[in-house]
């Protein structure tokens, strides 16, 4: 077993180099799931589902299956968790991407797109229809919408009917006034899993920290029905180019307000191309902090592995 291997090497030797030595042996060897990716079929699909794409020329392609499968060739990637990619209203093209993602072998479980915020009779419908043994929670943007979208009566009222149905609520958010909404959100509907994405992308510069968003973090970590992803977070760092010293302290609150039970690893591939060349950036760069956080076999299990199927049930 990897984690074996890797406890029984550190105790062998107890140099520092040796210890190095070991972290990388432990990239290599473990398996890992990835709570957030993103997936695209261009050939079946054009405008406006994916209008999104021509933020970026570096995304403004196809992102099949196959391309996440060559990225990651040499990693030990165990599952995949899909998350909406169709960022529209379109009802149809909606149900479709769900079973297209619900049908994908290397997809574990799909956290799909859906008219949460809509009337909840129709958002019972939907659910209906596109219902799958991998089909585990759903997403509804709601970064780039006005204050208060997420607490509508539809809205709430959507996310008791997930909680009822056994499904979870990824929240995307930007902004500290949306954080400030999620925390009334989960305080309303306590029966319900959420799962916070990219950590509330907070504004990450190189002059300051975000201590508004860390505050509120805190409050909202202390509603034990929320977990948190660790992903999207290099997208958010302002400037042309970002390091570990930019997002460590923010990765580090993150973990600390939800301890590493309530933490999952997450790649937001291939939104997370905006910023990096491939997908070992992200994962090598997380890693090598987590080596300075000194992390412990065992939390890093739970971070790359035993959250994400515990929350969503894979």
């Amino acid at each position: 077993a990897p984690f074996a291997v890797v406890i029984t090497f550190h105790f062998i030797s107890g140099t520092n180099d040796s210890k190095a030595t070991v972290s990388v042996l432990y990239w290599l060897m473990a398996p890992f799931i990835d709570s957030h990716v993103h997936l695209s079929n261009r050939e079946r699909w054009s405008l406006p589902a994916y209008e999104w794409h021509q933020m970026s020329p570096r995304i403004d392609k196809d992102f099949t299956p196959s391309v996440f499968k060559s990225e990651t060739e040499g990693l030990e990637v165990s599952g995949v968790v899909f998350v909406e990619c169709m960022v529209c209203d379109d009802r149809k093209l909606m149900v479709e991407e769900t079973q297209w993602a619900s049908g994908l072998d290397i997809v574990s479980g799909v956290v799909a797109t859906a008219p949460l915020g809509g009337c909840v009779e129709e958002l019972c419908k939907y659910l209906d229809e596109v219902k799958h043994e991998k089909v585990k929670g759903v997403r509804k943007l709601i970064q780039g919408r006005d204050k208060g979208f997420c607490l509508t009566d539809n809205y709430v009222q959507g996310c008791r009917e997930l909680g009822k149905r056994g499904l979870s609520a990824d929240l995307c958010i930007k902004g500290n006034e949306q954080l400030k909404d999620v925390i009334e959100l989960v305080s309303r509907v306590p029966e319900t899993t959420f799962i916070l994405d990219h950590i509330a992308k907070p504004n990450i510069t190189k002059e300051a920290f975000d201590q508004v968003w860390a505050d509120d973090l805190l409050k909202l970590a202390a509603y034990p029905n929320v977990y948190c992803k660790i992903s999207g977070i290099i997208t958010e760092v302002q400037g042309p180019s970002w390091t570990n010293a930019d997002i460590l302290p923010y990765i580090k609150h993150a973990v600390a307000a939800f301890s590493f039970d309530r933490v999952l690893y997450g790649s937001d591939w291939y939104a997370s191309k905006l910023a990096t060349d491939t997908y070992s950036d992200w994962y090598n760069a997380l890693n090598s902090i987590l080596d300075e956080m000194k992390v412990s076999p065992e939390e890093r299990q739970k971070l790359f592995a035993d959250n994400t199927k515990k929350v969503y049930r894979l």
